[in-house]
C-alpha cells in the first residue's frame, strides 16, 4: 500500500509544473497594473494552474475589486496535464454557478462564449490573460493571441467573484489572490 501511495505522489509531482512566477506590475493597453496577489488553485493535492490578479492599486477588499469598474487583469498559467476542455468547461460552468446564486441565465450565452475560448484545447503550459477593458469586456487570450472579447460589466463580476465572492472556488486561492 505504501508503494501505491508513493507512485500516486511521485506521479503527481511529475505531472505539476515547475514553479511558475509572475511579474510585479504588468502593462495593459497603456495601464500599468500592479500584482495584487497569486496562488494555486488545486483540487485532490493535484496544482491545477497558477493565476495572479492584476489592478490598477493593490487592495485586499474582494467586493471593490469585483465591482470596480477599472482595467483588472486575472492571468492563469496551466500548471497541470489533468486540466482538459472538458475539465475547464465544469469548473467554468460550477464557479458561475456559485458566483450567481444559480442566476446564470442572464449571462448564459456570454458563459457559453467564454466556455469556447477554451475548446481549442489546454495543455500544460498554456497561459490564459482575463483582461477586463471598461466599456468593451473581458478580453479573453491564449499565448498571447486574442480569442474573443466577452461584453458587460455584469459578466467580469460574475467572473471575478468565481475567484473573489462570498463562494470561491477555493478559499486559500481566494486569499492569495488578495495578497494575505
Amino acid at each position: 500500500m505504501k508503494k501505491i501511495i508513493l507512485f500516486f505522489v511521485m506521479a503527481v509531482m511529475a505531472w505539476a509544473a515547475p514553479g511558475v512566477t509572475f511579474p510585479e506590475t504588468v502593462v495593459m493597453e497603456g495601464h500599468t497594473l500592479q500584482k495584487n496577489g497569486s496562488g494555486t488553485r488545486e483540487k485532490f493535492w493535484i496544482d491545477l494552474y497558477r493565476a495572479a490578479l492584476y489592478l490598477p492599486a493593490k487592495t485586499h477588499d474582494a467586493s471593490r475589486i469585483i465591482r470596480a469598474d477599472e482595467p483588472q487583469l486575472l492571468r492563469l498559467v496551466i500548471v497541470s496535464s489533468f486540466i482538459s476542455e472538458k475539465t475547464m468547461r465544469k469548473g467554468i460552468e460550477e464557479g458561475f454557478e456559485k458566483a450567481t446564486d444559480k442566476e446564470t441565465a442572464p449571462l448564459q450565452k456570454r458563459i457559453d462564449r467564454f466556455v469556447a475560448a477554451f475548446a481549442s484545447g489546454i495543455q500544460k503550459g498554456d497561459r490564459y490573460d482575463l483582461f477586463y477593458r471598461p466599456g468593451s469586456g473581458v478580453e479573453v487570450k491564449k499565448n498571447g493571441e486574442i480569442i474573443t472579447t466577452i461584453p458587460g460589466k455584469d459578466f467580469k463580476e460574475a467572473l471575478l467573484a468565481i475567484w473573489l465572492g462570498d463562494k470561491p472556488a477555493q478559499k486559500s486561492l481566494k486569499e492569495d489572490l488578495l495578497g494575505y
